[in-house]
């Protein structure tokens, strides 16, 4: 039973949203005997109410999670996912260090999700802005930096992470180039409608505000809303802009301005 409410998950989610696919997630990890795929499930159902924007339902099933035996990838990930939901209920910088210790416990075993933590990082020193410890978003470029190399093709989110670590470890002048090739990239995958890539937008537009760069804030931001709307992704949708914005909040951060 546990395994056929596993796989409904998919199509629960098709026709009802992420919401759906969390409480058949849930109630599979529920009917699980089995302490390390119960574990799995848990996780799993965590992540899908994580995105459905229920923080303290996520919480709860992470602390399931727990309880089970997991591998250090799985250890990992619900490490990355406890710090992304410190970071959805509070925008400040209490995510940093957990996100910053995810990223090097995930770089041993899944590249791709390693620099993704490495650009939640960031995103969380943004947030902080002039309320964090100065300096600190130059620290965490350098830190991004180290992140091992991402899967070819690159995806959108692998050149904006390269963007922001030049942009904040360099200055604005130096990381402009590659942060515009990057808002590129999203928006062409925004009119394929790959919703993967929507997760991130949370962060492009406050880039694309950074570059003064209207049209493809208008144009990501509503491709945000219209796809959580439709998904029910509600932890995706863009948020108010940090109390320092990206172009004043890193000494890194040049105050000129591409031609």
């Amino acid at each position: 039973m546990a395994g056929e409410l596993e796989q409904v998950a998919g199509r629960a989610q098709a026709r009802g949203g992420i919401a759906a696919a969390a409480a058949f997630l849930r109630r599979a990890a529920e009917l699980t005997p089995d302490p390390a795929p119960r574990a799995a499930r848990a996780l799993a159902a965590g992540r899908a109410a994580f995105e459905a924007g229920a923080p303290e339902a996520a919480l709860e099933l992470l602390v399931s999670a727990e309880m089970g035996p997991l591998t250090e990838l799985q250890s990992a990930q619900l490490s990355r996912l406890r710090a992304q939901i410190v970071f959805a209920r509070r925008r400040g910088g209490e995510a940093l260090p957990l996100l910053l210790d995810a990223a090097g416990r995930l770089a041993s075993f899944d590249a791709g999700q390693a620099r993704e933590a490495y650009i939640e990082a960031i995103g969380s020193a943004v947030f902080a802005g002039r309320l964090g410890e100065p300096g600190v978003l130059r620290k965490v470029a350098e830190a991004a930096r180290t992140a091992p190399a991402g899967p070819r093709p690159p995806r959108p989110v692998d050149g904006l992470l390269d963007g922001l670590a030049t942009r904040f470890a360099e200055g604005y002048v130096e990381g402009a180039p590659q942060l515009q090739r990057a808002l590129r990239a999203f928006r062409r995958e925004a009119e394929r409608d790959e919703d993967d890539n929507m997760r991130w937008l949370w962060l492009t537009y406050l880039v694309a505000a950074d570059l003064w760069d209207d049209r493809t804030l208008h144009e990501l931001t509503t491709h945000a809303v219209r796809t959580a709307r439709e998904t029910g992704a509600l932890n995706f949708l863009p948020w108010p802009s940090p109390t320092a914005p990206p172009c004043t909040s890193s000494p890194a951060s040049s105050t000129r301005r591409p031609r």
